[in-house]
């Protein structure tokens, strides 16, 4: 991480010389990084399009660098940021057997390896969600299934009629 001492100067010839992509690699820092310091230094940049326009042969013009401000400085360090990292193989070793573990879990079909009170368990559930549905669809088949049976002396006849009207 070498950091670069540049000035005002340096930098605005640099900036309207290159692409801010290719001379942000050589300083080592991210185009958007690159951008922030010239506008924090106030240095003006190429607007869009300058690139396209110089290959192009279209005249283009430098934008000349602002005298220094108040509290401004000639020059200043640019420090690259850290490289990234990878994370440890501690840290890869335990995500994959976390990974593996959870992908055991989510497997549920599988009932021979789940314990016998939670096996026990699954089945009564599963057997309880059965009886649910089928009840359900009986009570979506009777008429009178969701206001209970308003009028009690009806026979089954009588309550096709009335559910066929």
């Amino acid at each position: 991480m070498n950091k670069h001492k540049v000035t005002r100067e340096e930098l605005h010839r640099a900036v309207w010389d290159k692409p801010l992509t290719a001379l942000s690699k050589e300083f080592g820092v991210t185009a958007t990084g690159l951008a922030k310091i010239c506008d924090q230094h106030d240095i003006p940049r190429p607007p869009q399009g300058h690139w396209t326009k110089l290959v192009t042969g279209k005249d283009v013009k430098t934008t000349p660098l602002s005298p220094l401000g108040k509290g401004q400085l000639t020059s200043f360090d640019i420090i690259p940021a850290p490289p990234k990292t990878r994370q440890s193989t501690k840290e890869e070793a335990a995500r994959s057997e976390a990974q593996k573990v959870v992908a055991e879990l989510t497997e549920l079909d599988d009932f021979k390896r789940l314990h016998p009170a939670v096996r026990a368990w699954v089945k009564q559930h599963r057997d309880e969600q059965t009886k649910r549905r089928q009840e359900r669809r009986t009570r979506g088949r009777d008429v009178w299934g969701f206001l209970g049976n308003p009028i009690p002396n009806l026979t089954e006849r009588d309550r096709y009629r009335f559910q066929a009207c």
